[in-house]
Formats: C-alpha cells, sequence, structure tokens
C-alpha cells in the first residue's frame, strides 16, 4: 500500500488484506513476479455476508477480481522506501473541537439529530485554523463512511481499537465501526465558503445524512 484519499503514505505498507467502505481510495502495488505461469490470483471480499443492514448475496459479493499470469516480463522499478511526508497537524495548535453524532432518529439518517438543510450551517471553522473534529457512530450495528469536502485529515485514534498502519495517511473518508468513535485533525487552508461532510452509505446521503459547514 503506498497511497490513501489524501495521496501518499509516509512509508509503504504491506498488508494481507484491507479493508475498505464506499469512498475510500487506496494505491496498492502488487508484485506477481513470484507466480507462475498459469497462476490465477483472486481478489476477494472476505467481509461478512450480512455485516450490517439488509442482508445480501455472497455469491455475488464475495469475488471482486482475477489476475491471470500469462507471461514473463521486466520491471527495473521499484518502491522507495520513504514516500511523503505527512501534513503538519499539531495538536497543540488545536483551537475547537466539534463533535458530530451519526445516527437514525425518528425514522431519519441524521447527523446531530438533524437531517440536512441547505440554508442551515452547523459549524464555522475559521480560515487558516486547525480543529479537532470527532465522529460518533451512535446508529447500533451500521458502518458509515464519512467523508468531508475541501479538507484532507489525519487520523489521530479509534476507540475500538488502534488505527491500521494504512490508515495513517491523508484522508478525506474515514469508516465509522458499529458505536465506534474517531478523532481526526485538519487544517482549513487554501479556501473559505460553504462544504458538506455526509455518510457515504448512498441510501443513507439520499435520505439526508449530511450537514453543511463554512470556513469563514
Amino acid at each position: 500500500m503506498i497511497a490513501s484519499d489524501g495521496g501518499l503514505l509516509p512509508t509503504p505498507v504491506a498488508t494481507p488484506d484491507l479493508f475498505h467502505m464506499p469512498a475510500e481510495r487506496y494505491d496498492i502495488v502488487v508484485d506477481f513476479a513470484k507466480y507462475p505461469l498459469g497462476t490465477q490470483v483472486v481478489l476477494q471480499n472476505t467481509f461478512s455476508p450480512d455485516p450490517f443492514g439488509d442482508p445480501v448475496d455472497p455469491r455475488r459479493t464475495r469475488q471482486i477480481m482475477r489476475f491471470d499470469v500469462v507471461a514473463d516480463a521486466t520491471d527495473p522499478s521499484s518502491v522507495p522506501a520513504d514516500l511523503a511526508e505527512l501534513p503538519d497537524l499539531r495538536v497543540s495548535d488545536v483551537v475547537q473541537t466539534r463533535t458530530w453524532r451519526f445516527e437514525r432518529r425518528n425514522g431519519e439518517w441524521v447527523i446531530n439529530g438533524l437531517p440536512f438543510d441547505a440554508n442551515r450551517y452547523d459549524a464555522f471553522p475559521r480560515y487558516g485554523t486547525t480543529e479537532i473534529w470527532e465522529f460518533v457512530n451512535a446508529s447500533g450495528g451500521w458502518i458509515h463512511p464519512v467523508h468531508l469536502h475541501l479538507v484532507e485529515f489525519l487520523m489521530l485514534d479509534r476507540s475500538n481499537g488502534g488505527l491500521a498502519p494504512y490508515e495513517r495517511g491523508p484522508k478525506d473518508v474515514v469508516y465509522l465501526g458499529p458505536n465506534e468513535t474517531v478523532r481526526v485533525i485538519m487544517k482549513f487552508e487554501h479556501f473559505t465558503g460553504r462544504y458538506v461532510l455526509h455518510c457515504h452509505n448512498l441510501q443513507h446521503e439520499d435520505h439526508d445524512m449530511m450537514t453543511q459547514w463554512k470556513v469563514v
């Protein structure tokens, strides 16, 4: 693994598997040199067939992609040991911490108890400042991939365990496990104006699990 949503990781991360939710992006380098000709390598979804929400048919979701090793080739490239420096985001520079609760209330998917309203802003971060945002999953067994527009952040911690090594790069999507809290740190730079954050489960986003904030 060499990159996540916002760009290169500090160093490459070798991993046998990857927890990947809607809208998350990862760049992966696969070396097929050790596989003899004729080998078929299958990328599989090993997630539970009914992890949350509506049940799914595992026959339709288990096998994602197959790679057929069919010829010899040479490749002079290599992956550097050091890839990129992380953004300089310091907890000591934080001016405010905000909490966002993702939950279902009165039959609606809401954030902090409210559905989306294009005429309402729920935060006014100041341009050039650094904040910590705390995402809280209060919706039972659902998993919510939370996507922030404009900013890229670094993950600080998960309440349900440590961060995966490949989660330590710049990101703009973070998944919230059942009953989990995740803290991220970010700096509001480059642009002012109105932006949104929302759950990237499409049925949740379409049902107004979104909120609006404005950099001032």
